[in-house]
């Protein structure tokens, strides 16, 4: 979560379209070149209006953004069912 590309969607006026990617850490693991096959799910959320959120309020914009794709975060995909 860097500003700059925050605050180059209020410069350009676009809003920011929080993405999720779920079960990517069991495909390609942390500091590892080998990755395996399985399934990831990838989270659209709605876009979030920038029109609400000037430049002095760019941390505000960061950290929804970020609420948002922490509420999308699934550390069990793909979650095992039955016994």
């Amino acid at each position: 979560f860097k500003k700059g590309g925050f605050a180059t969607a209020m410069d350009m006026g676009f809003p920011v379209l929080p993405v999720t990617v779920n079960g990517s850490r069991r495909i390609l693991p942390k500091k590892s070149t080998v990755y395996h096959s399985g399934p990831i799910e990838v989270v659209i959320d709605e876009p979030i209006d920038i029109a609400d959120y000037l430049p002095d309020r760019i941390d505000e914009l960061l950290e929804r953004t970020r609420s948002v794709i922490v509420s999308n975060f699934n550390p069990e995909y793909p979650s095992r069912r039955g016994p």
